[in-house]
């Protein structure tokens, strides 16, 4: 379709109004009943969308035409399938114009449903000054429906229904609309039918039917107009699409998670035990039901999460349901879950994101496809106006810079006709994520609540069929309270690690920090290896090759927990290391005499998927999360010599910097030229945190460890050293309490001293040495984030500083960390005018999430105060109604509705009330209470 040649058609004598499609420079394809009881050769007039007038004066002004076909009347109620006509152009400064090019037409063949569009001018977007403005129309052309009325039935899909004016349809004004399935004009819109209550079925008069009527074909024929039915089927790729929906649905529902092994036989599925993340976007918290909102965006969304944080989950989680949904629909969104690393191309080439998706997603997805999907399958949309969601996991497991930039390059080069892209990766700096320029939106997942934490082990308990395990959650949680560990609870992946000790050892003790919980569960995995019956297996599997083949095969099998540390260790120098090729090649597992290779290839690679901490992976294995490679590698870096523990420790924490005047980290308390000062490391917290773990394991000799901690932990590292201390006590690590009452001293220094505070910025920093302090238990971190709350403005720059971000932000962090003021606090700022509109909204919503009514009044009078609206280019109601909605109030579903069927509003207003209403599963509340016409003609 070329929206240029649509037009708008006004019948002077009969003061009617319709669309039309100029199928060449001189004919306009309209419906008959627009024309119908005009005089003959009485004039009627059209208005092209993309005519240029020959000059200024003439532009906007009518063209005129006349009736060319049929010659005589119709009686549409006999034969509606005859609802068309054809327009001969008359007006000499339109011939004058360069000719247009021909319409192409087309016939539906198949019986099944096909994507069109078109482009109409129906009554109800009537401009103030009386202009009708354009209304794009998608759908699907369903050849069955009103067969015998020789009827093509559109079905509107993905578009809001044009409000009714009166008793007219909203259709009104869009009869003579041209459809279009691709290329190809197949038919002229003719009705609006009541078999919908809200009007999304319209009737289609199919141009094949024209083509055999008198003087149809022979009218276009004499105006240069060659009347050929091309044939509109699905596009050729379809035909892959649902067997890789298929695939691609088995492959995330036997991907093992964490604890899913051969040892346990069939395991739930990960949804009965997965609970979804909140998260934190540009504009404040989101909730779990908005986060889908995201996936259509167009550019680069990059959803971070420190390790464990749960990306990994929510990308198959989205998956899998995308995968479901497709499959039985036509979705706006196919998914293409993929690692960062298999988009690096094996050489140095760089190669189009199409034909490296098209490669990856071949060698994962192999074991359910029966066939190759074809190398350009990722080239075109999927489908008629969708877009393959490109899920990217794991982008910070790619370790070289020059690796990850060349995949964020290749991201960024996307086609957004094709592609939405989502990335998940652990916390990036702006510099890190460069490679895609700023049109980047990120979101951040936070940790669980405490109710999230107790669906999580409800859930794994119900899964693992412990008899009470609403009362074993209570337990377990008041368990965990009592241990050092609770903040690192709150990870997704240490809780679910936790839950499964639990069930398995309920009389013994939990792990008091984070190393000593992997390595608690790497031992059970280990324990059930041994009591799967492995050993008597490997016996058998031995025997005919004689005791010495036995022998060293149970060598390998004791040997298996220092394998996979040397594995783990040799990954994280080496991320293309083989695991079966890494392991065949050490002394303690070369091939015994009288064994051919296959077989011992066969028996290496069973002992380590059995292992419980390794997964296939295309051709290879790979640990179930990043985290164990980490933890195994700190052990074999950190426990194997002094020495070795001292170089790698040297490597990591040894970050001296002279002081010069640009040199300005916040919190050093003394800035001489020259003086020597320490900068915390820039690399993978997570593997720092097993590091010190393992290190200060072996008091004597830690490789300086402590000294290192010590250096940090003090004002000649200010803020940025104390909040690392406070960022590994916070996920578990054991940090020695010395350290940690030092890092405290240095916090509280900075954070009361208001004479640094000199710009926003500022603020900040203190803010965020108020969270470590939180971090790190100490109560006063709570009070100076209250007191931050409550005071409006500081002195900056001789100057009243607004603090509406930084006030919103530690009224959010103190309901996060479950302080009883925070309820209070959030109702007072959200009432406060003197802060940002949104900002209030966000305390609002994060009011009401708590279960205070309050939040959800105070919601619903941002939601119909619409001096809200000031200065702002998006609904800042609509914001707060799809909030008030989605937390299950039916004000915001009416509200939410009214913004939906209002044509007052801007249409990416409307476009967005019906995004939310759809995603409540509330379409049907598009058509609540608007009355439409009868099954009649569309009135014009």
């Amino acid at each position: 379709m070329d929206a240029a040649f649509v037009v708008e058609v006004w019948v002077p004598a009969t003061r009617t109004v319709g669309t039309g499609y100029l199928v060449s420079n001189r004919l306009v394809l309209t419906a008959y009943h627009v024309v119908q009881g005009n005089p003959p050769g009485a004039p009627v007039e059209f208005r092209p969308l993309g005519w240029r007038a020959p000059s200024k004066w003439q532009e906007g002004r009518w063209l005129v035409a006349t009736v060319h076909w049929p010659s005589g009347p119709v009686d549409l109620d006999a034969h509606p399938e005859h609802d068309a006509a054809l327009l001969l152009v008359a007006d000499s400064d339109w011939l004058s114009t360069p000719p247009t090019r021909v319409a192409r037409f087309g016939v539906v063949t198949s019986s099944d449903r096909l994507p069109c569009e078109g482009l109409g001018f129906p009554l109800s977007e009537t401009r103030p000054d009386g202009v009708r403005d354009t209304f794009r129309v998608l759908g699907e052309v369903d050849p069955l429906h009103a067969f015998k009325a020789s009827l093509l039935s559109l079905q509107v899909t993905g578009v809001v229904v044009p409000k009714p004016r009166g008793s007219m349809s909203g259709w009104a004004g869009a009869s003579g609309m041209a459809v279009f399935c691709g290329p190809l004009l197949v038919g002229v819109l003719a009705t609006d039918r009541s078999v919908a209550v809200d009007a999304r079925v319209l009737g289609v008069v199919p141009v094949a039917r024209l083509a055999s009527l008198a003087g149809f074909r022979d009218t276009l024929t004499s105006h240069g107009v060659d009347l050929v039915l091309e044939p509109a089927p699905a596009p050729e790729h379809e035909q892959f699409l649902a067997p890789y929906l298929n695939a691609v649905g088995q492959s995330v529902r036997r991907q093992p998670y964490l604890g899913a092994d051969e040892l346990r036989g069939e395991l739930p599925a990960l949804a009965s035990v997965y609970v979804r993340p909140r998260m934190r976007g540009p504009l404040g918290a989101v909730d779990a039901l908005a986060t889908d909102d995201l996936l259509s965006r167009p550019g680069i969304t990059a959803i971070l999460a420190g390790p464990g944080g749960g990306k990994s989950s929510l990308l198959r989680q989205w998956t899998e349901e995308l995968a479901a949904r497709g499959a039985t629909e036509r979705t706006e969104l196919v998914p293409v879950l993929v690692r960062a690393s298999a988009l690096l191309a094996p050489t140095q080439a760089t190669v189009p994101l199409a034909d490296a998706l098209a490669e990856a997603v071949n060698r994962e997805l192999s074991p359910w496809l029966s066939r190759r999907l074809p190398a350009d399958f990722f080239r075109a949309p999927p489908r008629y106006q969708a877009h393959w969601l490109v899920l990217v996991d794991g982008l910070d497991e790619v370790v070289d810079p020059r690796s990850r930039d060349a995949v964020l390059t290749l991201l960024e080069a996307h086609d957004r006709d094709r592609y939405r892209i989502v990335v998940a990766t652990r916390p990036a700096t702006p510099h890190e994520l460069r490679p895609v320029g700023s049109d980047v939106t990120v979101y951040r997942l936070l940790p669980f609540t405490p109710a999230d934490l107790r669906d999580v082990a409800h859930g794994w308990f119900r899964a693992l069929k412990l008899e009470q395990p609403a009362a074993s959650a209570e337990a377990f949680l008041g368990v965990i309270r009592r241990t050092k560990i609770l903040d690192a609870a709150r990870n997704p992946l240490l809780a679910a690690m936790l839950c499964q000790l639990f069930a398995t050892h309920p009389d013994q003790p939990l792990p008091y920090g984070r190393s000593d919980l992997y390595q608690q569960f790497v031992d059970v995995q280990h324990e059930q290896r041994d009591a799967s019956g492995l050993r008597e297996q490997t016996d058998h599997r031995f025997s005919t090759h004689g005791p010495s083949a036995v022998s060293v095969a149970h060598r390998v099998l004791d040997a298996l927990p220092q394998l996979m540390e040397e594995l783990a260790a040799a990954r994280w120098a080496d991320p293309d290391t083989h695991a079966v090729g890494f392991v065949r090649e050490q002394p303690v597992a070369r091939r015994p005499d009288g064994v051919t290779q296959p077989v011992w290839q066969s028996f290496l690679d069973t002992t380590l998927r059995r292992s419980g901490l390794l997964m296939a992976q295309s051709d290879d294995l790979v640990f179930l999360h990043q985290t164990f490679l980490e933890h195994l590698a700190a052990r074999s870096h950190a426990s194997r010599s002094s020495r070795r523990r001292h170089q790698v420790l040297k490597r990591a924490f040894h970050n001296p910097i002279r002081y010069s005047p640009r040199y300005n980290t916040p919190g050093v308390s003394r800035r001489l030229w020259g003086q020597r000062y320490w900068f915390p490391p820039d690399s993978n917290g997570s593997y720092l945190g097993f590091l010190l773990d393992t290190a200060l394991s072996v008091p004597d000799a830690d490789g300086g460890a402590r000294r290192y901690l010590a250096r940090l932990a003090s004002p000649d590292a200010g803020l940025l050293g104390c909040v690392f201390i406070a960022e590994q006590v916070k996920s578990g690590t054991l940090v020695p309490e010395d350290i940690v009452n030092a890092a405290i001293t240095v916090l509280i220094n900075f954070a009361t001293d208001e004479t640094k505070i000199k710009s926003q910025q500022d603020l900040a920093y203190r803010r965020q040495a108020c969270e470590a302090l939180s971090w790190l238990g100490d109560h006063r971190g709570a009070d100076l984030l209250y007191q931050t709350a409550v005071r409006k403005t500081w002195a900056i720059w001789g100057g009243q500083g607004h603090a509406s971000p930084e006030r919103t932000r530690a009224a959010e962090m103190l309901a996060e960390l479950g302080d009883p003021r925070s309820h209070d606090l959030l109702h007072d700022l959200a009432g406060d005018d003197t802060l940002y509109a949104w900002d209030r909204i966000g305390l609002a919503q994060a009011l009401a999430k708590t279960g205070d009514p309050r939040g959800v009044d105070q919601l619903h009078r941002f939601a119909t105060d619409r001096s809200l609206e000031d200065d702002v280019p998006f609904s800042l109601c609509l914001r707060a109604a799809s909030a008030l909605a989605k937390l299950g109030d039916r004000r915001g579903v009416g509200l939410v509705r009214r913004f939906a069927a209002d044509n007052t509003e801007a249409e990416h207003v409307r476009r967005e009330a019906a995004s939310v209403l759809a995603l409540l599963g509330l379409r049907e509340e598009l058509s609540k209470g608007l009355p439409f016409g009868s099954d009649t003609t569309v009135e014009s």
